[in-house]
């Protein structure tokens, strides 16, 4: 899973390789983020916020820049924008200072800052600490900015933070529906991703079997690599943090389902047409968990229909 980088503005940033990257630059806000901290061995690490449950972006993971002020709420303009009707417009404030570690502050809401099973209104996080607003629930890591792999001890780490007295326990469901409500962005994008390799050989296939001559053969090759290029890149954004970007594999599947039906592949056209309309139900709602169901069920007979049309077309072309 990628780290991901957002501006304290709101502002996703895109970095594909974090690991040589120590500050950025916003071009909304022109301001410069420091992203990479270093503890008392000169080990570079990252404090990054992990997404592990909540209505959208699980297992998302945010890296947080130094000594900056990071909101989070359903407002836009917030560092985490999250979709959540009992979430305040700004709900809690979040800062990263070393050697100080990540302090965390409610906003005065009605529904809360927790950490732990404690709702808090200023604490400290340690790395592998959890806390929730609303329905979500992150976890707070300090990750080697070479690998991304967890350190053991970093100098940051921060004394406990005194608890208060815990006020209740909240409870997400665990059932498979409630799981791939919850999922619904990984499972989407992990649905395109499968169709970009799957439908790159099929097109692959077939124009090199329509082909007569080594040049025509050579055009089959690029078109699909670029199938797998342009629904890999617009895979991979379904969960990001990105206003519009999340909607870029559904323009990507109806224009080639419109080639294909230009082309007279119908089958493979219905196929790309039935995942783009399943796509706006995971991005853009919280569906029911009939809904879900529905939606994966389709998204996954969709792919399975092409991989089995691509697999005969690589058989034929195998055999020519």
């Amino acid at each position: 899973m990628a780290l991901l980088v957002s501006c304290p503005c709101g502002n996703p940033l895109d970095c594909d390789h974090l690991e040589l990257v120590v500050a950025l630059s916003c071009p909304k806000c022109e301001r410069e983020l420091t992203i990479e901290a270093e503890d008392d061995n000169d080990r570079s690490y990252h404090a990054v916020l992990t997404v592990v449950e909540g209505p959208y972006w699980v297992g998302e993971q945010f890296v947080m820049p130094l000594g900056e002020d990071l909101t989070l709420g359903k407002g836009q303009g917030n560092w985490l924008s999250l979709e959540s009707d009992v979430l305040a417009e700004k709900h809690c404030r979040l800062r990263f200072s070393p050697p100080g570690g990540v302090e965390i502050e409610d906003l005065s809401t009605e529904s809360g800052t927790w950490v732990g099973q404690s709702s808090v209104v200023k604490s400290r996080l340690d790395p592998d600490q959890f806390f929730r607003v609303g329905e979500y629930r992150f976890k707070l890591e300090f990750q080697d900015a070479f690998d991304n792999k967890a350190l053991s001890q970093a100098s940051a780490t921060p004394s406990k933070p005194a608890r208060l007295p815990a006020l209740a326990r909240i409870e997400t469901g665990t059932s498979l529906t409630d799981r791939l409500v919850t999922n619904r962005f990984q499972i989407a994008r992990r649905l395109v991703l499968s169709f970009a390799w799957i439908s790159a050989v099929y097109h692959f296939c077939v124009l090199q079997l329509s082909s007569d001559d080594a040049l025509r053969g050579y055009e089959a090759f690029f078109v699909g690599l670029a199938i797998l290029g342009a629904l890999s890149y617009s895979g991979r954004h379904v969960t990001l943090a990105h206003r519009y970007l999340k909607f870029l594999s559904l323009a990507v599947l109806v224009t080639l389902a419109i080639t294909d039906i230009v082309g007279a592949r119908p089958l493979p056209a219905i196929c790309a047409l039935v995942l783009a309309s399943i796509l706006p139900l995971f991005t853009t709602l919280v569906p029911s968990r009939v809904l879900a169901v529905f939606a994966v069920l389709l998204g996954t007979g969709s792919t399975m229909v092409l991989a089995i049309l691509a697999l005969n077309s690589t058989l034929a072309l195998v055999a020519q």
